[in-house]
């Protein structure tokens, strides 16, 4: 169950840089 929740925050981190990356084109 831990390594299901790792995996959403790594996903979830994952988001959150590519719209980084994409807003700051």
């Amino acid at each position: 169950i831990q390594d299901l929740k790792i995996r959403k925050g790594l996903a979830l981190q994952d988001i959150l840089t590519e719209l980084h990356l994409f807003l700051n084109r």
